[in-house]
Order: C-alpha cells, then structure tokens, then sequence
C-alpha cells in the first residue's frame, strides 16, 4: 500500500486551552492519509465547541473511566494501518511528522513500533529538552524494568502488533507503559534518530499526581505477573524478574519524592533494593536515596545535566518555540 491510512487518535478532558494546537498540528501534516479521532471525556469547557469548528476530525463526548478507556474507544473507532495516540496537549514537531514516521515504517518492514525523540515544552511551547527515551537503540529489558521510556506523542504502532496483544488496555495509570510492555514482548521495536512529537510539561498532570504515585506501580506489577507466567517465556525474560518488578518501586520512590512524600519514597527504595541488590550500586537509585533522605540539593545539578547530556540528540536554541501550525493559514 503506497499511502497506508494512518489513524490518530486524542484522548480529551476539559482541554479547551491546548486542544486547538493537537487539532491543527494534526490537520497541518503533509501526509495525505489521515483519520484524527478525538475521544473527549465529557468535557464542561468550551473544548467540543472546539471540536465542531473541525470537520477534518471524528469526534465523541461522552463520559468515560479515564484516559484508558478513551484510548481504548479510539482504538475500535479507529480503521489505519498504523496508528498514533497523543493526550489533547500533544501535538506534532513539525508538519512532516507522520509521513518521515511512515515512510520509516515502511522502510523498517520488520519493526512493530516505531518512535523518535519528543520535544518537552512548558506551558507557552518554549523547549525545555528533547528527549530520547529508549536511547540510541531500544532496550526492551530496560523498558520492562521501568529504566527508560519510549514517549507516546512520538511512537507510531502497527494495528497487527495492537491486535495481536489483544487490543485493549487495562491499566488505567500507566497505559503507555502497558503497551511497549506487551508489544516489545512478541515483536521488534525500533527507536529513529528524528523528532516527532511535542509533549507540554504541566504541573497538574495525573504522572504527578498522589494516585498516580500510590496506583501506578502496582498496576504495573499486575502486568509483570502476567508476563513472567506466560508459558513458554524466553529464558533472557525470565531472569530480569527480580529487577522488572525492583524498577517499579523505584520507579514509584521517584513520584513520590516530587510529590513531596519522602517517607513512601523511601519504603520503596528500601523494596526496590531488596529485590535487586544491584540498585544499591546505582547512579539513578542512589541520587533517589539521596533525595527521599533531604539531600536533593546535592544532587539535583548533577542530574540534571545527565539527563541533559544523555537524553537530547539536538542542540537546544535559546526560547525557542515550537508552534509551526499557527503559522502555516491553515
């Protein structure tokens, strides 16, 4: 197929001040096979007033169980080929996006996911970093571990991998998470050295949230059970179950150390350890250490340039933002 329909679908929520830019960032794109389906959650904002100005994009309004559930409605509403999930306040780096990503998937016949580096903006679309989640090349057991990230407004999925693990997600915290989880199970996953998504930085998003920080982990370890039952599971899987389910803890230490809550943090420290003794030997784990015990400010530099240095493929411009659909008359 020369052009395979792409479908996009956007999870919605009260959204009215961001969704504009996920809508005509879709809209913009030069690819010629698009379906955008937004699923919104009832919104009592002017976010469906929005959405009517809009005939380019398949819509409903309807209450929901959280962005789980929408995704899941997205994904039976939704007929391409290849398919993208962005939250209302993504949006795409540039208009090329999804034709560079199909073109690569067509190219990298083999490969299940494709995903590359994501913008993080703040609230007025300024950069703060680019991220590379995965790395220079995918690690499927660092993933499964919760040691890295593949960020979602960058990926783009091929329905088959989607079908073949059922279609449907169940954690209702850690969606994403779930998938690459399930997917990067059974098929290859590959990580593109190009930018594709906006990802916008909020301080009240769920990831930063007390529920998040109590509820997300254990969804993810219900996951984990599956996964390391599964019969006929590969030998080099196997082994990374103490640390899978170590990685969750100090995954949720982490949550709760932004939140605030440094005594939860360090329980979870202390079970994440205990599992896998190697954390206590760990760059990551023992700047959390230091934090949860009030030493943050002695490590909060350091980190942050790491993760400067280790997760950005291009150079960041001074204030420089990234908001190309406002200006193409679209």
């Amino acid at each position: 197929m020369k052009d395979p329909l792409v479908s996009i679908v956007t999870v919605s929520k009260n959204s009215a001040l961001f969704i504009e830019d996920n809508l005509l960032s879709v809209k913009g794109q030069d690819y010629p096979n698009i379906e955008h389906i937004v699923i919104d959650g009832g919104s009592t904002d002017s976010t469906v007033d929005i959405l009517r100005k809009y005939k380019n994009v398949r819509w409903i309004s309807e209450p929901d169980e959280g962005v789980t559930d929408a995704i899941n409605k997205g994904i039976s509403m939704s007929s391409g080929e290849i398919l993208a999930i962005q939250n209302t306040d993504d949006a795409y780096y540039s208009a090329d996006a999804v034709s560079k990503a199909v073109a690569l998937m067509m190219r990298h016949a083999n490969a299940e996911v494709i995903f590359g580096n994501c913008a993080f903006v703040d609230m007025n679309g300024r950069v703060i970093q680019y991220f590379r989640g995965g790395g220079r090349r995918f690690n499927y057991p660092a993933l499964l571990c919760t040691e890295i990230t593949i960020p979602l407004p960058s990926a783009f999925i091929r329905r088959s991998a989607l079908e073949a693990i059922g279609g449907k997600l169940e954690c209702s915290m850690v969606p994403d998470w779930e998938l690459w989880a399930l997917i990067g199970l059974e098929f290859p996953i590959k990580y593109v050295p190009k930018t594709f998504g906006i990802f916008r930085k909020r301080t009240d998003q769920t990831s930063a949230s007390p529920g998040f920080a109590r509820e997300s982990a254990p969804q993810q370890r219900v996951v984990l059970d599956k996964i390391f039952q599964k019969p006929g599971l590969p030998s080099e899987i196997g082994v990374l179950q103490s640390r899978a389910y170590a990685g969750t803890y100090r995954n949720q230490a982490s949550v709760f150390i932004n939140i605030g809550d440094r005594k939860a943090a360090r329980r979870c420290l202390y079970q994440a350890i205990r599992l896998y003794r190697p954390y206590l030997f760990n760059i990551v784990t023992l700047a959390s250490l230091l934090r949860a015990l009030g030493f943050g400010k002695l490590v909060d530099p350091a980190s942050a340039l790491r993760r400067r240095l280790s997760k950005s493929d291009v150079p960041l411009k001074d204030n420089e933002v990234v908001n190309w659909w406002r200006h193409d008359n679209l």
